[in-house]
């Protein structure tokens, strides 16, 4: 399935129309997070609200699936922008042409997941690329990944929200847990305070930020559970030349 998978992207990607960079950048919609503090992280109560949650899902769930968001914390990260919305496969497709990223769902690593057409939809969030990948569309438009602290205040703004809309999970404003990934910024209520979209859900987003040879993925992802789409949770890490068909990115600068 998986090498089937790879020819009909690679087919519909290079018979597209032929993007640059030049035609991109311009497009690209980017937020400005400003200077300051930001509350990062988890404290013991936020840790059992998100074993609680993860219960009403998955069960079994234990307090060490979460305690590596420990400790809640303030931290201090200078301005920078990051992508309002997930780069979709039109976007990514520009690279592809040029000749230096591999066409996205060349090594689908997880056959759990399984295959939709709307995954390569223009306007969806493309997936199935890895972060080697995705750090080299970035650099090609003079971006780069974020750091897992960017991504969680574009996420969380300034007030250590659980969410990127507040504390309660509400599930119409994300697309977590669903049949297809969605078209970026289809949920907009879910937009971050600094009205970043698809923070929570539609694809799990590579960053920077890296343990060993396991680099930190966030968000949660349209096919995951929505405790994942958590804005502290950090419970995804992955080789990076692992692509999925729930895994994405954006750029930051």
């Amino acid at each position: 399935m998986a090498t089937q998978v790879a020819v009909q992207v690679q087919a519909a990607l290079m018979t597209a129309p032929v993007p640059t960079a030049t035609n991109i950048y311009p497009v690209v919609r980017w937020v400005e997070v400003p200077e300051g503090d930001f509350i990062m992280g988890s404290d013991a109560a936020d840790l059992q609200s998100a074993v609680q949650e993860c219960n009403r899902w998955e069960g079994n769930c234990q307090w060490d699936w979460f305690d590596n968001e420990l400790p809640r914390r303030t931290v201090w990260l200078p301005a920078f922008k990051i992508m309002m919305y997930e780069v979709t496969n039109a976007e990514y497709a520009a690279r592809v042409h040029a000749g230096t990223c591999a066409p996205a769902g060349r090594a689908i690593s997880d056959s759990n997941i399984p295959y939709t057409p709307a995954l390569f939809l223009p306007e969806r969030p493309v997936v199935g690329v890895s972060q080697q990948d995705a750090a080299l569309f970035c650099s090609w438009l003079g971006a780069r990944l974020p750091t897992e602290e960017e991504w969680e205040k574009a996420a969380r703004g300034t007030d250590g929200r659980i969410y990127p809309w507040g504390d309660r999970l509400e599930l119409e404003r994300a697309n977590v847990g669903a049949d297809d990934p969605a078209a970026v910024g289809d949920h907009p209520a879910g937009a971050s305070p600094w009205g970043v979209h698809d923070l929570a859900g539609n694809a799990f987003e590579w960053t920077s930020s890296h343990e060993g040879n396991r680099y930190v993925l966030r968000g949660g992802s349209w096919f995951g559970f929505p405790f994942r789409a958590r804005s502290a949770d950090r419970g995804t890490k992955l080789e990076p030349t692992f692509a999925n068909y729930d895994v994405g990115f954006r750029c930051a600068r």
